[in-house]
């Protein structure tokens, strides 16, 4: 599959990937890896969103004091921060899905969830970075859940190989997609599958959806008198 030049190019590891897909993987085998594993990056975005806001929903954004104290005003960004990263993980859910459904094949999310928390993600190995099993909770605010969002998080070594299990890091799967479409047997013709308007369009992704349809001023209540404020966008998050 041809792609741009601007695109990142592949790494040694990756290349590696690809020339073994060439040579070895029948087209069937290539679409169907792919199907499956676009299928795996649902499901562990899935699986982060309701640990990113059960911890947002821990946070009172507008506390006593708002917003002219430093608590306050910590507070405020700390939960702007996390929610920014919740709708990041439904982005990257639904661009997965968007890939998938372009293809064919409809994404998979009712029942797909992890089961009690905490949990594991999907194809993840056991263990999380500090080489103990990664057991990643619903919880409030603290610096154990900061920890916990590094694991989720974790950037991958530059030479890391791509995975399509037991992965460490969700670059390394991310990556196993990417080697996949970048092989000979997929073509641009197979992302032609699904019906384009049934997709997730752009207009569906929140700050797109703000800034269109929230109005530059808003009235908000701050220490007991009304005014009217220009609302920052990162109070709309």
């Amino acid at each position: 599959m041809n792609y741009a030049d601007h695109v990142k190019r592949l790494t040694l590891a990756e290349k590696r990937l690809v020339k073994h897909i060439n040579d070895h993987w029948t087209r069937e085998q290539a679409l169907a890896e792919l199907k499956s594993h676009l299928q795996v990056a649902i499901e562990v975005e899935l699986a982060t969103i309701p640990i990113y806001l059960f911890t947002y929903y821990s946070i009172n954004r507008t506390p006593t004091g708002f917003p002219d104290t430093s608590l306050s005003q910590f507070a405020d960004r700390a939960g702007a921060a996390i929610m920014s990263v919740a709708v990041e993980e439904m982005l990257h859910m639904s661009l997965s899905s968007n890939v998938l459904f372009s293809l064919g094949q409809m994404p998979q999310m009712y029942l797909h969830s992890p089961g009690p928390y905490p949990t594991n993600l999907p194809g993840h190995t056991k263990l999380g970075p500090d080489a103990k099993p990664l057991a990643l909770p619903l919880s409030k605010l603290s610096v154990e859940q900061l920890w916990h969002f590094l694991e989720i998080e974790y950037p991958a070594a530059s030479d890391a190989p791509p995975e399509g299990g037991a992965w460490k890091t969700i670059g390394q799967i991310y990556s196993y997609v990417r080697c996949i479409i970048c092989s000979v047997h997929i073509k641009d013709e197979d992302f032609h599958q699904g019906e384009t308007l049934r997709q997730i369009q752009p207009t569906n992704y929140s700050p797109i959806i703000l800034i269109r349809f929230i109005p530059n001023t808003v009235l908000i209540n701050i220490k007991h008198h009304r005014r009217k404020t220009p609302l920052p966008m990162r109070r709309l998050i």
